[in-house]
């Protein structure tokens, strides 16, 4: 029973200490979309992450580009969002939130394999 708790408190430590995905935009550090792009960093984890980094390095949330971003504000974007971006479960105002973050966050670097 001692080693399933301490295996469990290092578990917990580890996965506590993990820093989120540090996120750079293309404004100002006194913007006031700031705070309104933050939001819609914590709006995109909530509701898109499990499926949007899905097969990918669970830190690093993806770019889109401005067609597909055009397709989520008529929530048309793919077949599996007619039951999972509705607006029953992602009202309208959060949506807009989330794309204001994507709209104005740094695209991720390219990463080249060795």
């Amino acid at each position: 029973m001692k080693l399933f708790l301490s295996i469990a408190l290092v578990v917990l430590v580890v996965v506590g200490c993990q820093q989120p995905q540090i996120v750079t935009y293309n404004l100002s550090d006194n913007h006031p979309l700031l705070p309104e792009c933050e939001r819609g960093k914590a709006l995109y984890l909530i509701y898109c992450s499990k499926c949007h980094n899905e097969g990918r390095r669970k830190d690093i949330i993806p770019d889109f580009d401005g067609r597909q971003l055009s397709a989520y504000t008529i929530r048309m974007s793919n077949l599996r969002h007619d039951t999972s971006l509705t607006e029953e479960r992602i009202p309208e105002q959060e949506l807009e939130t989330i794309l204001t973050f994507f709209m104005h966050k740094k695209k991720n670097p390219i990463v080249r394999s060795k």
